[in-house]
């Protein structure tokens, strides 16, 4: 079992290895001798602080998504992994935004690199919304597209998917994982509030069609679905108490996210499948971004999940 980050986390069990996707360090240490590397680093500004600037509508940092994307391909290939599953979003492939754009691209770095591989999307977290609807909890007012279409995620039900992709081998392009239910961003807010104990004023904002292509598709109909609604997950993860009725929370992490990791840079190596028995995945969260995952997956990855 084994990560690369930059910051070590504290589970004894874990093989930490000290690293960064943007410079290369530790890369080849990390995939030493594994099979199976899943590929669920990446980093978005506006998904660490919660909130939309007009830079990242500009632009997006590629140094991880692209420039470390193509150097574990590469140190994968030179290693003979038998398996690179890369964690993705729904809708890249139709989106305008820069960082959208960029996972899109680091898909297609995939594809091309003739090693055997697993592309696995999801729609958003709902921790990321959690988080981004917090920051806006102290204003009067939330001016928001309330007719969007959302298809909001559970984590954890997304974890499980991906141990069972892990579990059955290289598979290209799969199918795309969302939340059991598409609901639109207005009914996203007003569940948000009902369960945080807000009360405030939602003013719909029309989404021109410009602007609605520019973000992608968020939702997967036709795709693997989660068990797990918005209401459930809300009622699961309760405000902090000074956020409750009023002031909107520090920025906090995503349940379950693992305290040592303070960047989106992980990298899950497993130790090759004879090393171990029984096969079994474990999943940690990062605390950033609504497809920032670390699997740390020993003994061949099975499919169970702990």
């Amino acid at each position: 079992m084994r990560v690369l980050a930059r910051t070590p986390g504290p589970d004894p069990a874990v093989e930490w290895i000290q690293g960064d996707l943007a410079t290369g360090r530790g890369i080849t240490e990390a995939v030493s001798s594994t099979e199976v590397i899943v590929h669920a680093a990446t980093f978005s500004p506006a998904a660490r602080r919660g909130t939309i600037r007009p830079a990242d509508l500009v632009r997006s940092p590629p140094e991880v998504d692209i420039g470390g994307t193509r150097q574990l391909l590469g140190a994968a290939g030179q290693a003979g992994v038998a398996h690179f599953l890369y964690v993705s979003i729904v809708g890249v492939r139709h989106a305008r935004v820069p960082y959208s754009r960029l996972k899109a691209a680091a898909e297609d770095l995939v594809r091309q690199s003739g090693v055997p591989h697993s592309i696995v999307p999801s729609t958003q977290f709902y921790w990321l919304l959690d988080r981004m609807l917090g920051k806006m909890a102290r204003l009067p007012a939330w001016p928001l597209p309330t007719k969007l279409p959302m298809q909001p995620a559970d984590e954890g039900d997304f974890a499980a998917y991906v141990a069972g992709c892990v579990a059955d081998g290289p598979g290209g392009d799969r199918p795309p994982f969302g939340g059991p239910d598409i609901i639109s961003f207005g009914e996203v807010a007003g569940q948000y509030q009902a369960a945080r104990g807000l009360r405030r004023r939602i003013l719909p904002v029309p989404l021109p069609g410009a602007a609605a292509r520019a973000a992608g598709d968020l939702t997967c109909p036709e795709g693997r679905r989660g068990t797990t609604t918005w209401a459930e997950w809300l009622s699961r993860h309760p405000a902090p108490s000074r956020m409750r009725g009023a002031a909107a929370p520090e920025s906090f992490r995503a349940p379950s996210a693992d305290p040592g990791c303070p960047h989106q840079d992980h990298l899950a190596a497993p130790a090759r499948s004879h090393t171990r028995s029984p096969r079994t995945a474990k999943v940690e969260w990062c605390s950033w971004h609504h497809h920032t995952v670390s699997w740390l997956c020993s003994g061949g990855c099975g499919g169970s999940v702990q």
